[in-house]
């Protein structure tokens, strides 16, 4: 018995040394990474850098922050503790890469801010004819870490400007955003919106977009693409702020060189005494005592708000692309607009007159699907990226101001909800009928067609129901224009039930090949260009696995992995990413 006591004892101390080993091994945990951008007219860009660590152990330095972009050129490096405010050393250990001298040694618990501001003076953008007109693609990324960020924020301010009258978020819609002919890559990860930033130096008001993720993995590529057309890109006026202040170890007018007057006027959106010693920098050159930030930023998210949605768009949150397209089409299909002429492969035919009479109420996405569909029926799998990323307009114009989490949350529960009010129907009438009255909540699911084939089970061989399409229930479209016509249309359970599966499945089967010829398109053009540039070029212009296979698609919809591999295999490793990837930061 004893025996059994000191080995269970020993056993609880090693266990209890282990997770004590681990803990001490977290050396600091990063909380937060701001990043700000000012995108000049010329093309190349200022950077500031906030790097916010709880520390858990003691250090002079740290080890390793990159890589800075080629021509980059230091403006000022500091660290913030409670009330003080020193400089730090920047020391190259490799090409692009520092080591940050801190200039003492850090504490255990204290919580610490670095701060590096820098330039690029060299041109950040590459520029390519995209849809008849120049474009100059920005795909930038901040610095992985080998440690999780419980927090990263990229603002990046365009050399875009905008009316004078708009001055809140939410008064920039998708319809501003078209005409001043932006682009950007896929964001369902991130919560992200447009604002604007009015530069205190001119008085002019800039487009800019900002962009956030929580609990970001080690090694996480946090990538921002945007798409702005070159006109933009001349001698003009640019975004501006004023020089940084030189680093004091006294208390400090406002944190000196620690943010841009530009964002000053981003108070409307971003609250909290961060925004407020950024409003105040340079005003004052002593102040008798001198409170650190909490360099908290505020999102525009209201705390429990669930967006309100469509199918489609909440397809886009919670499923996966194939479900995307699948409710477009079906959609339209149920309006009497478009018809499926062929199910393998799935075909469709318009009816202009349907078309012309009802397209006033159409949305942009469904608009698009209808465009993207060819002479022979069939979809151009090119077009997909542009339908997806349609329903990602409608959905940030919805969302923007939503809280994310929670919205994701209410539409899984929705989904389930709607899934379990079918199965607890007692005959297959009733089921039929919630069916045709539900089922573009019931498609979200992951698994729609497998768990519609097994609640569809005849309770009698050949048992038939009732179809009964009016003006006042939906019917799910699989129903014949002629069926249409009768009054109640009498089908087999299993034939209704194989109705239901196959067009789900023969739509999203169509979608994953689509996706997956776009992403073999944009492997066998990096193969055959074979340098950095046609490599980086191509993955920008194409953006087949960010912006064709949106949200999980990788996972869910690409079942044969095609966009995950060509990602790594092809553009991951060639492209700019590489250097990010390959040399990290690190602590």
């Amino acid at each position: 018995m004893r025996r059994s006591f000191l080995l269970v004892f020993v056993f609880l101390v090693l266990v209890l040394a282990g997770i004590a080993y681990q803990v001490s091994c977290q050396e600091v945990t990063i909380e937060k990474v701001v990043v700000w951008v000012v995108l000049r007219s010329d093309g190349t860009m200022e950077v500031e850098y906030n790097l916010t660590f709880l520390e858990h152990s003691s250090r002079d330095r740290i080890r390793k922050l990159g890589p800075f972009e080629e021509g980059h050129n230091i403006k000022s490096a500091l660290i913030v503790h409670n009330s003080e405010v020193r400089a730090v050393e920047l020391s190259e250990v490799e090409d692009g890469l520092y080591s940050v001298l801190l200039g003492y040694t850090t504490a255990p618990g204290e919580r610490y801010t670095v701060s590096i501001r820098y330039s690029v003076d060299k041109p950040v953008v590459i520029e390519q004819e995209m849809f008849g007109e120049l474009y100059s693609i920005f795909a930038w990324a901040p610095f992985q870490w080998s440690l999780p960020v419980e927090n990263e924020t990229v603002m990046i301010v365009m050399p875009v400007e905008l009316p004078s009258d708009i001055t809140r978020p939410e008064q920039i819609t998708q319809e501003i955003i078209d005409a001043l002919g932006i682009g950007y890559g896929d964001l369902t990860d991130y919560w992200w919106s447009f604002y604007p930033t009015v530069d205190e130096t001119t008085g002019k008001s800039w487009l800019s977009i900002y962009v956030s993720k929580t609990n970001l993995e080690p090694y996480y590529h946090f990538v921002v693409e945007l798409y702005i057309p070159s006109k933009y890109f001349t001698i003009g006026p640019s975004p501006t702020f004023p020089p940084p202040l030189s680093p004091t170890t006294v208390p400090p007018s406002p944190l000196a060189s620690y943010g841009w007057a530009i964002i000053a006027l981003a108070a409307i959106f971003m609250l909290g005494s961060f925004i407020t010693y950024l409003s105040r920098r340079e005003k004052r050159k002593v102040v008798p005592k001198y409170e650190a930030p909490e360099i908290e930023i505020e999102t525009f998210e209201i705390p429990e708000k669930v967006a309100v949605l469509d199918p489609a768009e909440a397809a886009m949150l919670v499923s996966s692309a194939d479900k995307v397209i699948a409710l477009i089409a079906l959609g339209l299909m149920e309006k009497g607009i478009v018809q499926m002429t062929s199910l393998e492969p799935p075909k469709y035919a318009v009816n202009n007159k349907e078309l012309e009479r009802k397209k006033k109420k159409l949305k942009r996405y469904e608009l698009k699907f209808i465009d993207a569909i060819k002479d022979d029926g069939s979809i151009d799998e090119e077009e997909l990226r542009s339908i997806l990323r349609e329903v990602a307009y409608s959905l940030n114009e919805k969302a923007w101001d939503a809280d994310i989490e929670k919205t994701k949350e209410r539409y899984k529960e929705l989904v389930e909800e709607k899934w379990k009010e079918l199965e607890e129907r007692a005959k297959v009438q009733e089921k039929v009928d919630y069916w045709n009255n539900n089922w573009p909540w019931l498609i979200i699911h992951t698994h729609s067609h497998q768990k519609a084939r097994r609640v569809f089970t005849p309770s009698t061989p050949g048992e038939k129901v009732r179809i009964r399409p009016t003006p006042d229930t939906r019917t799910f479209p699989v129903v014949t224009p002629v069926e249409r016509g009768a009054r109640t249309i009498v089908v087999r359970v299993e034939d209704f039930a194989n109705r239901v599966v196959s067009t789900i499945e023969s739509i999203s089967k169509n979608v994953v090949e689509g996706i997956e010829k776009v992403a073999e398109k944009t492997v066998e053009s990096v193969e055959r260009a074979g340098a950095k540039e046609a490599c980086y070029s191509a993955c920008v212009e194409h953006d087949a696995c960010h912006s064709a296979c949106v949200h999980d698609a990788c996972h869910s919809a690409c079942v044969h992995d095609a966009c995950h591999s060509a990602c790594h295999s092809a553009c991951h490793s060639a492209c700019h990413s590489a250097c990010h990837s390959a040399c990290v930061s690190g602590f």
